[in-house]
């Protein structure tokens, strides 16, 4: 685990939350461990990756977001290693962005 970050079991113990929030939270953290090890192997520097964790604290999220919780949590975390966050819709015969950092796309692609 990265310098800085905490374990699940570390969060889990600080929360009340019921057993579907506790499945949400550890899908957002299997999530942000993909991009964190992709990150990684694209030469993001250690040091920034942890910074991008802690900008997207969950506790910090809820406080602003008006947002699902776990969408902006990993948005800030993939904005802050520089990429966006992008909702797909894939078929065989291709994909179609539907969101690009929490807004809707519209039929032009803005």
């Amino acid at each position: 685990m990265a310098e800085g970050t905490r374990s699940w079991r570390e969060i889990r113990a600080e929360r009340a939350l019921n057993e579907q929030d506790v499945r949400n939270y550890g899908v957002l953290m299997d999530a942000q461990a993909l991009v964190a090890a992709h990150a990684a192997k694209i030469g993001i520097e250690q040091a920034r990756i942890v910074e991008a964790l802690s900008a997207s604290d969950p506790d910090r999220v809820a406080a602003d977001a008006s947002v699902d919780v776990g969408q902006e949590v990993l948005a800030r975390f993939v904005a802050a290693l520089g990429g966006r966050l992008e909702l797909r819709a894939v078929f065989d015969g291709g994909a179609v962005v539907l969101m690009r950092d929490g807004e809707l796309v519209t039929e032009d692609g803005a």
